[in-house]
């Protein structure tokens, strides 16, 4: 069954679901900063987490519907196979904004790397990317469920 992705309401609501999570991206950005500079990771439990699992939502939305919309061979696949494809979209790209994330609080200064505390560091780390790909996974069902309606 070939799916009706071509519909106007479809490229409106993912325009809509494309530009709601990079603001909520740029959000996350803010409230890392004020972390930072209010201490809220060290004094409120788990923030840091929260953090994780909502940019990787966001993230996680704004890729899947960019692959919604230009990847337009996928939309002569069945809802089930577009799904399969845009569920790895979602992932991967959680994933590579994670590890990008990982990689500049390292270089930033932002981490407290020691090797005295490298077992912690990595836990935080592990924990802060499962919690990316977490909110990825979360971002593409929200997505999908939103609009599966024009996949029928």
């Amino acid at each position: 069954m070939k799916a009706n992705t071509h519909h106007p309401n479809h490229r409106a609501e993912s325009i809509i679901f494309a530009t709601l999570s990079f603001f909520v991206g740029v959000v996350v950005f803010f409230l890392n900063k004020i972390a930072h500079t209010f201490f809220l990771f060290w004094t409120l439990d788990r923030f840091d987490s929260f953090l994780h699992l909502i940019g990787g939502i966001s993230v996680g939305i704004f890729f899947t519907v960019i692959a919604d919309i230009y990847i337009t061979s996928w939309s002569n696949l069945t809802p089930k196979k577009q799904s399969h494809k845009f569920l790895m979209v979602a992932i991967l790209s959680s994933l590579i904004v994670g590890l990008i994330w990982e990689f500049y609080e390292y270089t930033a200064g932002l981490t407290n790397y020691s090797h005295k505390f490298f077992k912690l560091t990595m836990l935080d780390s592990s924990s802060d990317i499962l919690m990316d790909l977490i909110g990825g996974i979360f971002g593409f069902l929200v997505y999908w469920i939103n609009t599966y309606k024009y996949r029928k």
